[in-house]
């Protein structure tokens, strides 16, 4: 098993040099708009340790970093793990979602199970079990007299992949967006064009072929194609199908407290499961539901009933929430530093378990 750890700080390209020397790292020659700084590989589990370690390198220097124009919501935490066993799980304790959650800082956990990195980069362009690759991309132009156009300011793209797989997603320019802000002003559309909805809108500064097509493999490269692109009916079904997410409220209690619990919760009997000393509420839920959205309901739910559970002689140390997610070809789990406060703020261990769905395919590029 092999673990990387990685601070990653989004900057103007102009900033580069100046944020790399404050964090210790050598600056590249060709200045990038992101920094990774901190990066430790080892070989073992992950450590529930590690991103204190990174937080403690990290704070003296927020001051230094704001003065270039990073402001803590570019800053991200990362944890990466590559693994062999049929699952994996890394917990993070209360006190440092207090702490990423006070600095406003986002955690981001990935692990890739399989013999390579998950996370593309010059050493290892490829990864998994079973890559499929880019056959062809096919962009959807307005015709005009002088041949390919994008008159309209928005294009449609299709991305066929060797599985046989078609994915699409909808680029739009910055200029269409604002003269269809514009016009529903005008028209009074979309609250009188207060927002704006486009379904798998994809923001771009030109559009043109080629730079959709760069577009694509950035999206590739930095594992957000599935996000940003969605299949078309009928393709990818199976794996789509396999993915799925599980939420558990754990609570540790006396006893002959089970049914006492379930009776203050309200909750389904067919959605608690019971062992000697344990409750816990399970929740199934789509892949596609953000974690904060799945969490928040069940912080809701807890401090509806804090007074009650303090009564029943239970702690915030009894009370832990996992967060299983059943993945294909690559997990990537996002927290953000409001969940992540109010999480270290109760009191609540977060535990996640990464679990690969069989047959899983992943999306590369050459």
């Amino acid at each position: 098993m092999t673990t990387r750890y990685w601070l990653e700080i989004w900057t103007e390209e102009k900033h580069y040099s100046k944020i790399s020397r404050i964090l210790g790292e050598r600056p590249s020659s060709n200045p990038r708009s992101i920094v990774q700084a901190r990066e430790t590989t080892e070989e073992d589990e992950p450590r529930w340790d590690y991103p204190h370690i990174l937080m403690d390198d990290l704070e003296p220097l927020l001051p230094m970093l704001e003065d270039c124009g990073v402001t803590p919501d570019k800053i991200s935490l990362w944890v990466h793990a590559n693994y062999q066993d049929p699952s994996l799980e890394f917990t993070l304790d209360p006190l440092a979602m207090m702490r990423l959650g006070d600095m406003g800082i986002k955690f981001c956990f990935t692990c890739w199970r399989g013999n390579e990195f998950g996370l593309l980069n010059e050493e290892h362009p490829r990864g998994g079990d079973r890559v499929v690759d880019i056959d062809d991309v096919w962009i959807e132009a307005d015709q005009s007299e002088t041949g390919f156009a994008y008159p309209a300011g928005k294009a449609r793209a299709v991305v066929s992949f060797d599985d046989g797989t078609f994915w699409e997603g909808t680029f739009v320019s910055y200029t269409y967006l604002e003269a269809m802000i514009r016009g529903s002003q005008r028209s009074g559309e979309f609250l009188k064009g207060s927002y704006f909805w486009m379904e798998g809108m994809i923001l771009i500064e030109v559009l043109g072929k080629k730079q959709i097509e760069k577009a694509i493999m950035d999206l590739l490269k930095r594992r957000q194609f599935e996000k940003a692109f969605k299949p078309i009916k009928g393709t990818f079904q199976k794996e789509l199908e396999e993915q799925c997410q599980m939420l558990e409220l754990v609570v540790l209690h006396g006893p002959d407290m089970t049914e006492s619990l379930t009776d203050l919760f309200e909750l389904p009997k067919h959605q608690i499961q019971q062992v000697p000393s344990m409750w816990k509420h399970v929740r199934q839920l789509p892949i596609h539901v953000p974690v904060a959205e799945g969490i928040q309901p069940v912080l809701n739910l807890l401090d509806l009933k804090q007074a009650n559970l303090q009564d029943y002689g239970i702690l915030k140390q009894d009370i832990s929430i996992n967060w299983i997610s059943q993945y294909a070809g690559h997990c990537n789990l996002e927290f953000g530093y409001g969940l992540l406060r109010e999480l270290g703020r109760r009191g609540i261990t977060l535990n996640l378990d990464c679990r690969e769905a069989e047959d899983f395919i992943s999306r590369s590029v050459e």
